[in-house]
C-alpha cells in the first residue's frame, strides 16, 4: 500500500492498435525453363556453343493416338511343317524343325550345306545361327555321344555320316 492508503497503481500499458494482416495475394507463376543438359565435365555444352543460347522449350504436348484394338500375330516363318510325332524335340523350336528335315531324308540323306540352306528357308534364323542348331541335331552319334543340349535325344536317333558332308538319321 502506498502512503495514501490506495493499493499501489497497476501500470497499463500504452493500448497498441492491433491490424489484421491479410494474406498476401500468390506472385504469379513463372514460365517452365528448358532443360538445357548436362554438360560432361572438360566439355562444351554444345546447345550454348553452336548458338551461344540456351534451346527453347518446347510447346504443348501432342495428344496419344488411340491404342489400336487388337493386334494380330504374326505367321511364324515355317509354321506349316509338320514334325513327326517320334521327334525327341519340340515341334516349334528350331531343332524339332531341323529333325524333320533329317527326319524326310532319312532314306538317301542330305548333305549339311543342303540342311542349313532348309533350315535357314524354315526357321528364318541368319546362317550363324542355324549352323548352332545344326551342330547339336546332328551331334547324336552311334555310340550315345551328343552335344548336351542333345542328350536325352541321343537315345531316340543317332546320325551316320557318309563320305563328303552327307548326313543320314537312324532311329533307335
Amino acid at each position: 500500500m502506498n502512503a495514501e492508503g490506495n493499493a499501489p497503481a497497476v501500470e497499463q500499458a500504452p493500448k497498441v492498435e492491433t491490424q489484421t494482416v491479410e494474406p498476401k495475394p500468390a506472385k504469379p507463376a513463372k514460365p517452365a525453363k528448358a532443360k538445357v543438359a548436362k554438360k560432361a565435365k572438360g566439355k562444351p555444352n554444345k546447345a550454348k556453343a553452336a548458338t551461344g543460347k540456351a534451346k527453347k522449350a518446347k510447346g504443348p504436348a501432342k495428344a496419344k493416338k488411340p491404342a489400336k484394338a487388337s493386334k494380330q500375330p504374326k505367321p511364324s516363318k515355317g509354321a506349316g511343317i509338320a514334325v513327326p510325332n517320334n521327334s525327341p524335340f519340340r515341334a516349334t523350336s528350331s531343332y524339332g524343325k531341323l529333325w524333320s528335315v533329317l527326319f524326310d531324308h532319312r532314306d538317301k540323306g542330305i548333305r549339311k550345306e543342303e540342311l542349313v540352306k532348309e533350315g535357314i528357308r524354315i526357321v528364318g534364323k541368319p546362317q550363324r545361327n542355324i549352323l548352332f542348331d545344326v551342330s547339336v541335331v546332328i551331334s547324336p552319334s552311334k555310340d550315345g555321344s551328343a552335344h548336351r543340349s542333345a542328350n536325352k535325344a541321343a537315345n531316340s536317333y543317332w546320325v551316320e555320316r557318309i563320305g563328303d558332308g552327307l548326313l543320314k538319321l537312324h532311329l533307335r
